[in-house]
This record gives structure tokens, C-alpha cells and sequence, in this order.
């Protein structure tokens, strides 16, 4: 069977391990491509390989504001009593 061209933001969400609240913020933020067929709001299949691709290099959409903390968290800053090492 050929692989869909744009997928249901639930499907999307799944593609790629997130929370389905999470594929709205994405489309919202630019990150992933939108297609509206009649009513109903698809994600192109290309964008989803697209942002993975992008979070793989590290060029997520935050315009490298934010350096990924060893705690695995993206944050300008750590919490009250964390260390913050940073790496590019």
C-alpha cells in the first residue's frame, strides 16, 4: 500500500511518538506543513520527515535560543538547584 501523503493529526502524532496536543502547537508554531481538505486539517507526510529531520541536527524551531540541558530538558535556564551544562 503507498504511503499517505498527509495524515490526520492523531496518525501524525503517532508517526512520531508525541502527544496529540502536541501536532496542533507544531502546525501553529510553522514547524509542520498544514493541508485543509474540505473541513478537515491533514499533515503533510513530508513535513513530519522534515521536522524529525530538523530535531535529529539539533536545528529545532526555537532558533537556537534554547541549548538541551543534561537533564534532557530544553531550557535557557535550569530550575532552582539544577546545573545547567550546555552543549552545541
Amino acid at each position: 500500500m503507498p504511503e499517505p501523503l498527509a495524515l490526520t493529526l492523531d496518525a501524525a502524532a503517532e508517526s512520531i511518538s508525541v502527544s496529540p496536543r502536541t501536532v496542533p502547537r507544531l502546525l501553529d508554531a510553522g514547524e509542520l506543513g498544514r493541508v485543509k481538505i474540505g473541513r478537515a486539517v491533514r499533515v503533510h507526510a513530508e513535513s513530519l520527515r522534515a521536522y524529525v529531520e530538523r530535531q535529529s541536527l539539533g536545528l529545532g524551531g526555537d532558533g537556537g535560543q534554547h541549548r538541551r540541558c543534561y537533564l534532557g530538558h530544553r531550557s535557557s535556564t535550569a530550575g532552582p538547584g539544577h546545573a545547567v551544562q550546555t552543549r552545541r
